[in-house]
């Protein structure tokens, strides 16, 4: 048999161990994007909407005049293009049985301007009277008309309970029942008698 020579041993084993290696990724030069990196998956419709929330509601007097200052933010991605807000204000009737409640329309106000992505816009409405209504609740919604696609179409509607000075309002109840004389129960004088002793 004829001896094999440790280098050519050595040898065989560096050159199959060159078949299976694998080629070395080039380096990635800063700045450039990575060719190996998975590319974030995008969802459809998640993605580019604006969200229109209704901000704040401000019942206050500009001179001798009563308004409401309605400000809507735009908490989406995507500017918003104009849309309508509506404003509301109710309160429960002071008579009447059962009771019942009132709604009136202040305005169904257009935001003329629209509102860029996470801004937001504030428009004056005028209130009937001459003074703030007193106990009342305002209600208004962003985008009544439903003209704009957000990416969340149930979060377009605060409620504000405006400042109720003086008495509140006299809210109807049932009918007081009319109740029977109770009986009169007399004290009894002196010390009340304890327990007697155990037999």
């Amino acid at each position: 048999m004829k001896p094999i020579s440790l280098a050519v041993f050595a040898a065989a084993a560096l050159s199959s161990l060159a078949v299976i290696a694998q080629p070395q990724l080039p380096p990635i030069k800063p700045g450039l994007p990575n060719p190996n990196q998975i590319p974030p998956k995008v969802v459809p419709g998640l993605l580019g909407k604006p969200d229109l929330t209704v901000m704040s509601i401000k019942p206050r007097m500009l001179g001798t005049t009563p308004y409401a200052y309605v400000c809507v933010k735009n908490s989406g991605s995507a500017n918003a293009g104009p849309f309508n807000v509506q404003l509301t204000m109710g309160a429960p009737a002071p008579t009447g049985s059962p009771p019942i409640s009132w709604i009136t329309l202040v305005g169904d106000m257009r935001y003329a301007t629209g509102v860029p992505a996470g801004g937001f816009t504030c428009n004056d409405f005028l209130l009937p009277g001459s003074t703030l209504p007193n106990c009342v609740k305002y209600s208004a919604r962003a985008d009544s008309g439903n003209e704009i696609a957000e990416s969340n179409e149930s979060n377009n509607t605060l409620e504000h309970l405006g400042a109720c000075l003086g008495e509140p309002p006299v809210f109807a109840s049932k009918p007081r029942l009319a109740i029977p004389d109770a009986p009169v129960i007399k004290p009894i004088p002196g010390p009340v008698p304890g327990p007697g002793p155990r037999p």
